[in-house]
């Protein structure tokens, strides 16, 4: 037999540990592709070896070849990741960070991530073995994945809250993955799967941003969230049968809560509550509920220092004085704090113009975060007063 090069080992190993992951295994599963193979020789460069002269000469252990040998029998001709490189392949392709938390664990970026509330740890387990097994890989134990998990991605976990809703389409992708052991089908799962996040993704990375703008520089930028709470979806107790003091066919009204959350501005949470299906699928109550919501804030007074805002004596826009006629102005602003519609907008007798009057400016940017723009058709009149 031939005697191998000591020079042509060690630029072959050079050229081999050089590249990517799937790249040398693509490279190593090549080699299986030539007539020796039937008669268990491999090609080392240009020479015939059998299979022990061939994974000593590339530095790798018996089982990891004969793991390359069976996925090539079982047609695997790409790449592919061990358990470890494949949850970290799974989590770049699913985590989102959180910016505006920090994760004080050891071996981390400092940064937290967290997974889509429609998985579970169960599932991503599920995910893993199957993407092993389409390769003709053994995966890992369920208590060695967990402990490759704390240990490996510390600072990867799943939503402390649960999700009512889940989404649909991030269902559907889990459930389609988790039965399918097809690599090229599973490799078109994970890319629509990957271009669905990164879509959901984006919209949160631009409430992120706006967020932290209206923190930092409340002066400046006005932020909040507003959602309906959808009441058939908590954990509200809820009467079985009827009671009766409601008199048979008397029945409490249905509430629909909206919750608006700020953001570097108080009042942080407020709630506004309606009848339910008085305006349905109609922009009038958002638009009534967001005026509201403005109106409350300029209104609004606390003791405490409010960072760089400034009190003025001017509303901030004469649209809010039309928001309210003269009759309901009079009861409800007016009536409650004594004074006269001139004292309101000026009070008299003090010479400095910088004074804390009833009302406070707001900030000459807002961002508005509304989810089911299109089907409440919030879009059609949002824009108009906005």
């Amino acid at each position: 037999m031939r005697k191998v090069d000591k020079k042509d080992i060690i630029d072959e190993r050079s050229f081999f540990y050089n590249e990517p992951y799937t790249r040398r295994v693509e490279y190593i599963l090549s080699k299986f592709d030539h007539p020796g193979f039937e008669e268990d020789y491999m090609l080392f460069r240009t020479l015939e070896v059998c299979k022990k002269t061939f994974y000593t000469l590339y530095g790798f252990i018996k089982q990891t070849f004969y793991n390359y040998e069976k996925a090539y029998t079982m047609g695997q001709r790409v790449g592919f990741h061990g358990n470890s490189a494949c949850m970290k392949s799974f989590f770049q392709q699913t985590a989102e960070p959180l910016p505006h938390k920090e994760s004080r664990k050891e071996n981390t970026d400092g940064i937290i991530y967290r997974l889509p509330k429609a998985l579970s740890r169960d599932d991503v387990y599920r995910e893993i073995m199957g993407k092993m097994e389409a390769v003709g890989m053994t995966a890992i134990s369920r208590v060695a994945f967990d402990n490759l998990w704390k240990k490996e991605f510390p600072n990867y976990g799943m939503h402390n809250s649960s999700a009512f809703a889940k989404c649909l389409l991030c269902v559907k992708f889990t459930t389609m993955l988790q039965r399918e052991r097809r690599s090229a089908e599973r490799a078109k799962l994970e890319l629509d799967r990957e271009k669905h996040l990164k879509h959901q993704m984006s919209g949160r990375t631009v409430y992120y941003s706006h967020r932290e703008l209206s923190t930092s520089s409340p002066s400046l930028y006005l932020s909040f969230i507003h959602d309906a709470i959808d009441l058939a979806k908590t954990i509200i107790p809820r009467l079985c049968d009827k009671v009766k003091t409601l008199m048979g066919s008397v029945q409490p009204l249905p509430l629909k809560v909206i919750r608006i959350l700020n953001h570097g501005h108080e009042p942080g949470v407020v709630a506004h509550v309606t009848v339910k299906g008085l305006w349905k699928s109609d922009p009038n109550y958002t638009i009534t509920s967001i005026a509201k919501q403005l109106r409350d804030y300029e209104n609004f007074h606390t003791d405490k220092k409010l960072g760089d805002i400034h009190f003025t004596d001017q509303t901030s826009h004469p649209l809010f004085n039309a928001l309210m006629d003269e009759e309901v102005f009079n009861t409800t602003v007016l009536a409650k704090k004594r004074q006269s519609k001139e004292e309101f907008f000026q009070m008299e007798g003090v010479e400095n113009s910088e004074f804390q009057a009833s009302t406070r400016m707001l900030p000459p940017n807002l961002y508005i975060q509304l989810d089911n723009s299109a089907k409440d058709k919030k879009k059609l009149g949002d824009d108009g007063l906005l």
